[in-house]
């Protein structure tokens, strides 16, 4: 880490070594602008990335595209940007992600007309904006216009909900540019890629496959974990079809910068999370191709201009990580798999780092909202979602802005439950996955802590 290098040089000064000491990129490593944390135990100190601060701005970062085409470290938060005016020169977003609006914000000022594409990755970069006040739109009547810019013309849309608030475009050059560079793979097929920012920072940028030479992104389920190329569409399985002869998708980006993922959607069940399985177009396909054999893939979501590709199964071209854990004390962690890949030895659970009153700690990856109450007064919450796996969860109040978080444990099932309403609290209809809740005390769980590299 940073202090361990510094004392270092320092020793060095003082048996009177005059030989510069040769630079070895880490791969996280604070600069002078940039202020790169990862989270760490008492037992096996730093582990995995966490997060990036802009210290000039006083806000979480994130090195991606920028509109001049250079890698830089935009706002954390990317959001759809959308217009007050119909000649879409008055920039507007719904802050409706965070209970505490984000001061700063990224967005693509352009949207694509298939919904299922926000951009591709050959697109524009992204814009940086300030976040303003809130700005009403609505009439007298309660109604408002709201428009985009669809395939570079400006378009009235469907009105969507949100609490919108006025954006000031901000000069991307003033964000921290970086450079993409590669850690040597020391013989093993994935290494690990980091971008070396302009004030002298290392953040980690994901890996890349030293076989094909490409980069790559870790993905799966359970112990199947592939280094994944391209850009991936996680929503392949709610627009493709198998009617015909050979599996196909749609897509308007260049398909070679696309790897398509087969039906992994997340059950909410107990049971095993499916492996995911991955395609590449291989050939593109006409319409009047497929007609006859699958009319029904022809419809609105694949507009006239969609390419349409026949796709080949790919899973055993990919590399795949390791499947042991790492770690000496009560945590152990897949590096890979970053805030996803913690595990309590202790207690048999997956765990994700989660701040709880005022302290970090690995707590229960699942998490819920407690929106419905066992007590008449509706003062003690339970739940209406039986399918959690596993003891420990994560709860959130029914308005997520209302009150923190806390772990609870499924308790008594129950056969009413209630609802509160503006005025008074009412019996619910809902009869079926009802469950009370037990809080447990956060310190059932790990402690974990933040270090600077």
């Amino acid at each position: 880490m940073r202090h361990v290098l510094c004392a270092a040089l320092a020793l060095q000064a003082l048996v009177g070594c005059s030989q510069a000491v040769p630079y070895e990129p880490t791969g996280s490593r604070s600069g002078s602008r940039l202020q790169v944390e990862r989270y760490a135990t008492a037992a096996d100190g730093p582990m995995t990335h966490r997060r990036v601060l802009d210290t000039e701005l006083g806000m979480e970062c994130v090195f991606r595209r920028a509109a001049d085409g250079v890698e830089r470290c935009l706002p954390a938060t990317v959001d759809r940007i959308r217009y007050a005016d119909p000649d879409c020169e008055v920039p507007i977003t719904a802050a409706i992600y965070s209970c505490e609006p984000d001061q700063f914000i990224s967005g693509y000022p352009s949207t694509p007309r298939l919904s299922y594409e926000q951009v591709c990755p050959e697109s524009p970069g992204l814009e940086a904006y300030a976040v303003g006040p809130e700005v009403e739109l609505s009439d007298p009547d309660g109604n408002y216009s709201l428009f985009a810019i669809v395939n570079g013309a400006c378009e009235e849309i469907f009105p969507e909900l949100g609490h919108w608030r006025s954006l000031t475009p901000l000069p991307v050059e003033q964000f921290v540019a970086g450079e993409r560079r590669r850690l040597p793979a020391a013989g093993e097929r994935i290494g690990r890629e980091y971008i070396a920012g302009e004030d002298g920072s290392e953040s980690p940028a994901g890996h890349y496959d030293n076989e094909t030479g490409r980069s790559c992104t870790a993905y799966g389920a359970n112990e199947a974990w592939r280094c994944v190329p391209g850009e991936l569409r996680q929503d392949f399985g709610d627009w493709s079809t198998e009617c015909a002869a050979t599996r196909l998708a749609s897509t308007s980006c260049d398909p070679a910068s696309i790897t398509f993922l087969d039906q992994y959607v997340w059950r909410n069940t107990c049971e095993e999370e499916e492996e995911p399985h991955f395609f590449a177009p291989e050939r593109t396909v006409t319409p009047e191709e497929v007609t006859a054999a699958c009319p029904e893939y022809i419809h609105e979501d694949n507009p006239t201009g969609t390419r349409l590709y026949a796709l080949r199964p790919i899973d055993a071209e990919l590399a795949r990580f390791p499947s042991t854990r790492i770690g000496t004390g009560r945590l152990r962690w897949f590096p890979e798999r970053g805030e996803d890949g913690y595990f309590d030895a202790e207690l048999g659970e997956p765990c994700r780092p989660f701040e709880i009153e005022g302290q970090l700690r690995c707590l229960p990856g699942r998490v819920t909202r407690a929106d419905v109450f066992s007590s008449s007064d509706c003062t003690q919450p339970a739940i209406q979602d039986g399918t959690l796996c596993g003891e420990y969860f994560v709860t959130f109040p029914g308005r997520l802005c209302e009150g923190g978080a806390q772990v609870s444990r499924r308790g008594a099932p129950l056969d009413q439950v209630f609802l509160q309403y503006p005025v008074d609290c009412r019996a619910a209809t809902y009869t079926r996955d009802l469950y009370a809740l037990e809080r447990v005390p956060p310190e059932t769980f790990a402690l974990m802590d933040v270090v600077v590299d």
